[in-house]
């Protein structure tokens, strides 16, 4: 009796299908934006065992799919002086307040 899982695929083909995890891994995709793009269509994929079985990828799709944009990395808050902060206008709070008087 052969794997339940891939009777619809021979077991030569069946070296070239990976799972989202994997998929996601590779790609560098998140496995939100894989289960996505499977959702709307832009990515094809095949599930043997019907709703709620393991989804497979063909591996080919990994061309299919362009790598994440290279995002200039934000500023972080420590970075951040005082003097490139906007000034609001205002009264400035008691705790700011100098304690002269």
């Amino acid at each position: 009796m052969g794997n339940k899982l891939f009777d619809g695929l021979n077991m030569e083909n069946a070296a070239n299908y990976l799972s989202i995890q994997e998929f996601s891994a590779i790609s560098g995709l998140s496995v939100a934006t894989i289960r996505r793009r499977i959702k709307d269509g832009s990515l094809s994929c095949r599930q043997l065992g019907g709703y709620r079985c393991r989804v497979l990828i063909l591996s080919d799709a990994l061309e299919q799919v362009s790598p994440p944009p290279n995002r200039p990395p934000s500023p972080s808050h420590a970075s951040t002086t005082a003097s490139q902060e906007p000034k609001l206008s205002g009264p400035k709070p008691v705790w700011q307040r100098s304690q002269t008087s």
